[in-house]
C-alpha cells in the first residue's frame, strides 16, 4: 500500500510543481523530428528499462502525465503514448529485483542473475518491438486515433 501510495504522491507532486510539463517540453525538443513510431518505441523502451529498477506503478504514475503532455506537444492523441507505456511497464525481465516473479525464480538458486540478464535483455527488446508495432497499427483501429 505504501508503494502504491508513494507512486501516486510522486505523480501528484510532479504535476503540481510543473515538473511533468517541463520534462515533456525537454523531451519534445529531442523527439520533435521523429515520427510517432520512433517516439512510441523510445517511450516503451525507456519505461521497460526504468521498471527494471523501480516499481511499475510508481514509474507509470510519474510518466503518464509527462507523456500525455508530450503527446499534445507533438500533435498526437494522449492515448498514443499512454497505452504503450502502461503495458510496457510490465516488461521487466532482466533483473531479479524487477518483479516478484523474477525474485521467486532467482530465489530458487537454479538460475544465476547473469542468465536472467542475458535472456531478459532479449525478451525486453522483443517485447518492446512487438508491442510498439502492435500499438502503432492497432491503436488507430481500436480508439479512432489518427497519426
Amino acid at each position: 500500500i505504501l508503494l502504491l501510495g508513494g507512486g501516486f504522491a510522486l505523480a501528484a507532486g510532479c504535476n503540481a510543481t510543473g515538473l511533468s510539463a517541463m520534462v515533456a517540453d525537454t523531451i519534445d525538443e529531442v523527439v520533435k523530428e521523429w515520427g510517432i513510431y520512433q517516439v512510441m518505441l523510445f517511450s516503451t523502451l525507456s519505461v521497460s528499462l526504468l521498471t527494471e529498477f523501480m516499481s511499475n506503478t510508481a514509474s507509470v504514475s510519474i510518466l503518464l502525465p509527462m507523456l500525455a503532455v508530450l503527446a499534445g506537444n507533438i500533435g498526437q492523441h494522449p492515448l498514443t503514448l499512454m497505452i504503450p507505456i502502461t503495458v510496457s511497464s510490465s516488461f521487466a525481465f532482466i533483473l531479479p529485483v524487477a518483479t516478484p516473479p523474477n525474485a521467486i525464480v532467482f530465489g530458487t538458486g537454479l538460475i544465476r542473475s547473469i542468465d536472467m540478464a542475458r535472456t531478459g535483455i532479449l525478451l525486453d527488446i522483443l517485447a518492446v518491438l512487438l508491442w510498439s508495432t502492435w500499438c502503432y497499427f492497432m491503436l488507430p483501429y481500436y480508439f479512432d486515433i489518427h497519426y
